[in-house]
């Protein structure tokens, strides 16, 4: 499985959230002697495109009448059994690969990204780098899908599926008194900030 989890956990509401940047990976297999399976080999390599995502498990439960549609959703297309192995519980997931320190920087990692983050969830039509990105890895998923394995790829799918509900986390900001005001103040101020390459 492809992906590298770049940072400590976080907590939303009581449970953890997680940066991960992931990749979709290929394979094929390379002979040095046509017809003669044992001079094969399995080739694995990484696609181009590769995203960062803000993961919030927890918004795949319901915590609000307006998400609990998308949760439904979420459910029907994940079985509970697929969510609860990539996110065990009362644990850290089980990802493939150890954190990088050197990409572990509050100011060049986390806070472009989270900036970033709540640009996009604020102002849904706004044109973002990031939303590009996740489109061409969509995109790559569909194309390439048949030669990357089949866990990755689901893994990778439930990973999207959750991102996009992260903006369900404004419904409770909209509802406070000055929240709706806030995010408008936010919109006309901030901008798309430069992240460090996938």
């Amino acid at each position: 499985m492809g992906g590298l989890y770049i940072g400590e956990h976080y907590w939303h509401h009581g449970k953890p959230v997680v940066f991960f940047r992931t990749t979709q990976t290929g394979s094929f297999e390379e002979c040095r002697v046509m017809m003669n399976p044992n001079t094969c080999r399995r080739l694995k390599y990484s696609q181009q495109y590769k995203v960062k995502l803000f993961l919030v498990p927890s918004m795949a439960e319901t915590e609000s009448e307006e998400a609990k549609e998308a949760q439904e959703a979420f459910i029907s297309e994940f079985p509970m059994a697929d969510i609860q192995k990539i996110f065990p519980r009362n644990t850290n997931p089980a990802f493939d690969h150890a954190s990088n320190p050197v990409r572990h920087s509050m100011v060049k990692e986390y806070l472009p990204f989270l900036n970033n983050q709540l640009l996009e969830i604020a102002d849904p039509a706004r044109k973002l780098s990031r939303k590009t990105y996740r489109a061409d890895f969509r995109q790559q998923m569909d194309t390439f899908g048949d030669s990357s394995p089949p866990e990755e790829l689901k893994r990778n799918r439930m990973f999207l599926v959750l991102q996009d509900m992260v903006g369900h986390s404004l419904i409770i900001t909209r509802k406070y008194p000055g929240g709706e005001n806030a995010l408008i103040r936010f919109k006309s101020v901030a901008e798309e900030e430069v992240e460090l390459s996938n």
